[in-house]
């Protein structure tokens, strides 16, 4: 991982909205002690839904110091506790950590991959392997944060539709989460995916900034009410970047979208909507993008765009329509998006390059 760019001697950290804060070295922490203002300085920015997300902040803090899955300090001890942690790496921890089953992720947890090369890699089984949040019970899934990590489905068959588990797979009224300068390839079905059972809550209060996406089927089916999805990169994808489904709402803003192969890249069922703002179309050759669909269910979606940017032109928009004013204000209101006219190519060339060069784990 190169931080050269945005790392300095002081331990000086870039931010996703080009300020920085000053980390300090993992020298300084201590395992089982208070957790730091300089680590928590970053919860001052959350962008988006996720707006007052605390983590592990109130809780202690827990340095991860093996790349084995299992066992005291590992991963998997610290985010199955039932404590609220903010998880961090050993100075000398950089590497690959195999999840060979699923993790359930507890609640007030926070994984902090700043300065460190981690990649959570799945082991093997594609239907069991990856991190789950599950909300049934309060124990789980409310208040979670990653920063800074490598999300590896191991999957090769990428631009086949395929069924397997999913790099987050999020249900049942989980709360407050945030994914962040994450990267995330090779997931057998999704990267992200979030719905409810039957008799349960939506899950709500997102915020996925700042990732990129890449070599994955279908990126993100969620059904959340109020997500903010922006400033991430889905690069080489068949669809879903992304889909709103059981009547959840979305706010997709600031991101690049190119070299999708299906015509659902953005898609909205189930009486959802989708609000397709200011971001950055590239496809490589002539591409359809929006779908309002009904597979699966008897309702269609909605789904609505303003000043959405074509790269190359290689782009026709499909079944938009009104999505409802009330969410369009509340997204609007949650995040303050980067502004360029359509017609304004250097304006939106400056951003392109802005975006591709700080989405993902490597800033």
């Amino acid at each position: 991982m190169d931080l050269s760019d945005d790392v300095n001697q002081g331990g000086a950290v870039k931010d996703s909205l080009g300020g920085s804060e000053d980390i300090g070295g993992n020298d300084d922490l201590v395992d089982g002690g208070p957790v730091p203002p300089t680590l928590t300085a970053i919860l001052d920015n959350i962008p988006g839904f996720a707006a007052g997300t605390i983590g592990g902040r109130d809780g202690t803090l827990y340095m991860v110091t093996t790349l084995d899955i299992s066992g005291p300090g590992s991963l998997r001890y610290a985010l199955e506790s039932s404590e609220p942690l903010w998880i961090v790496f050993a100075p000398s921890i950089n590497g690959v950590i195999i999840i060979d089953d699923n993790i359930n992720v507890g609640s007030y947890k926070t994984v902090d991959g700043r300065g460190h090369n981690i990649t959570l890699r799945s082991g093997g089984d594609p239907w069991s392997t990856g991190l789950e949040l599950n909300h049934s019970n309060e124990d789980a899934g409310e208040h979670v944060i990653f920063l800074n990590l490598a999300f590896d489905g191991q999957w090769s068959n990428y631009r086949d539709d395929s069924e397997g588990n999913d790099g987050i797979h999020i249900r049942n009224g989980a709360h407050h989460i945030w994914v962040h300068h994450c990267r995330f390839n090779n997931w057998a079905d999704g990267a992200i995916d979030a719905k409810r059972d039957e008799g349960f809550p939506a899950p709500h209060q997102f915020s996925i900034t700042s990732n990129y996406f890449t070599r994955i089927f279908q990126v993100a089916s969620l059904g959340v009410d109020n997500i903010t999805f922006a400033r991430n990169v889905c690069d080489d994808i068949g669809k879903r970047c992304i889909k709103i489904i059981q009547g959840g709402n979305g706010h997709m803003v600031n991101n690049i979208v190119k070299d999708w192969t299906r015509e659902s890249i953005i898609a909205s069922k189930d009486d959802s909507d989708l609000f397709v703002d200011h971001n950055i179309f590239e496809a490589g050759f002539e591409r359809n993008a929006g779908a309002v669909q009904t597979e699966d269910s008897d309702i269609a979606g909605r789904w609505s765009g303003t000043h959405n940017y074509k790269y190359n032109g290689n782009v026709r928009w499909l079944h938009e329509g009104d999505i409802d004013p009330e969410f369009y204000s509340a997204a609007r209101n949650a995040y303050s998006h980067h502004d360029c006219n359509n017609d304004d190519q250097s304006c939106w060339e400056i951003f392109y390059q802005e975006l591709m060069a700080k989405a993902g784990n490597t800033l």
